[in-house]
């Protein structure tokens, strides 16, 4: 008989439950189940990315993103890229007690999300609209439309098997499958969802 006992959290941390065997799986994804670094190097076994499609420099006090709630304080220089809410950027569950609470809590426990330019971070300003959102790009000056972005996000909502449910005031809008364009190379091998 064979004992296992351990998942990635306890491969790391807890070596007496190791046993006969351990059971990663967060771990095969490049992902980090506790905070700790490992003795070897852990890279993300995808990356969501995606291209600078307009730039534009706005005047101070300029609305930006949706729902027109973030006002420039200065001029800025912005792009615009083509994801959002709909592909799964910003989506976060809300299933356990902590997420209720911080949902509950507003902006005020909200981290700054960023998009990758191969020269820095890129700030998202506003809100994520449902298919675009803007990037500051005031620190990199040399970014230009059909740049090549990484896109932070969690693997699970960036998956074209998630129905998203969309509501506003307490009350569902619609519903609809994230869509999913797969390439290599540069070029396009295959397609998934409703486009």
């Amino acid at each position: 008989m064979l004992w296992h006992a351990a998942n990635s959290a306890a491969f790391l941390t807890t070596p007496s439950s190791h046993l006969d065997l351990v059971r990663i799986g967060t771990l095969l994804y490049g992902q980090l189940p506790v905070p700790q670094n490992p003795p070897w190097d852990l890279a993300e076994t995808w990356q969501f990315k995606t291209r600078i499609i307009h730039i534009r420099t706005l005047p101070k006090g300029h609305s930006v993103g949706y729902g027109r709630m973030y006002h420039t304080r200065k001029p800025t220089r912005i792009g615009v890229i083509p994801i959002g809410y709909s592909h799964g950027l910003e989506l976060e569950p809300r299933t356990t007690p902590w997420r209720q609470i911080k949902h509950a809590l507003g902006q005020g426990l909200k981290r700054q999300h960023f998009i990758h330019h191969p020269q820095g971070p890129l700030p998202i300003l506003g809100r994520v609209g449902m298919g675009l959102t803007s990037v500051d790009l005031s620190q990199i000056p040399e970014a230009h439309v059909g740049d090549c972005v990484t896109v932070s996000m969690r693997r699970v909502t960036a998956s074209a098997h998630v129905p998203r449910i969309y509501y506003l005031e307490g009350e569902m809008k619609c519903m609809f499958w994230n869509h999913t364009i797969f390439s290599q190379g540069g070029q396009k091998i295959g397609a998934r969802g409703v486009f």
